[in-house]
């Protein structure tokens, strides 16, 4: 049975997928927004000595 059925059946919670709420184009576009923000603050903050560890 698939996890969205499961957790259905167990907590009564309205789960919805995120595809029948958005279309692939902007589900991409989301997740490059956080993926460049995650790499940037990653990039500022990443020095040698964290590299070597």
């Amino acid at each position: 049975m698939p996890q969205l059925e499961t957790r259905n059946l167990i907590d009564k919670f309205k789960y919805s997928v995120i595809t029948q709420l958005f279309d692939q184009a902007d589900i991409d576009k989301f997740r490059d927004w956080v993926y460049k923000g995650h790499c940037d603050t990653i990039k500022k903050n990443f020095t040698s000595k964290d590299n070597s560890q």
